[in-house]
């Protein structure tokens, strides 16, 4: 529809039933013309704001690095390597929601970090290379993998919120 696309993301519910035609079972037909149900103004996922899932991917990576740290009897420091990221991440989400009009500065910090987290995650590639594999050290081959994987997922959903902000705005901007 053209004349949403700088629109607030909103959902339309429709009521349906089934139109009634002889021998015709599967024709449905609208009841009543769609509604504006909601209108939803800040980005979430299931339910959780990025300030919230900030500071707990934050808190992840911490608690990660250390189990791993702990199941695995590492002497290393380099297993808490993740805990170096999670704590400025969880920092800059705690500092999101107590000083929101630095929202954007905050969370451009939190999504370079996890940009970071899963370039340093990559390295569980270089493994394939290596003679006893990507799980020659299982437990460092592993947590690799874990902060590649949650590492793009976290700047996928970043971004997927900036994108969201930018319309908002946008959108505000036209009205």
């Amino acid at each position: 529809m053209p004349g949403l696309r700088h629109q607030p993301l909103i959902f339309l519910l429709v009521w349906v039933k089934p139109l009634q035609v002889p021998g015709d079972h599967l024709s449905w037909r609208s009841q009543q013309e769609p509604r504006v149900v909601m209108e939803k103004s800040e980005f979430t996922v299931m339910g959780k704001t990025m300030e919230q899932i900030t500071v707990f991917y934050g808190a992840f990576l911490i608690v990660w690095a250390v189990l791993v740290s702990l199941i695995g009897q590492s002497e290393s420091w380099t297993s808490l390597i993740p805990a170096l990221f999670g704590l400025p991440i969880g920092v800059m989400g705690f500092m999101t929601i107590r000083m929101p009009e630095k929202t954007k500065l905050f969370m451009h910090i939190a999504v370079t970090l996890g940009l970071i987290v899963c370039l340093g995650g990559l390295d569980f590639l270089r493994g394939f290379a290596s003679e006893g594999g990507p799980f020659s050290n299982p437990w460092a081959g592993l947590s690799k993998l874990v902060m590649a994987v949650t590492g793009a997922g976290y700047v996928f959903l970043c971004v997927k919120s900036f994108i969201f902000a930018r319309k908002m705005r946008e959108g505000a901007a036209a009205d």
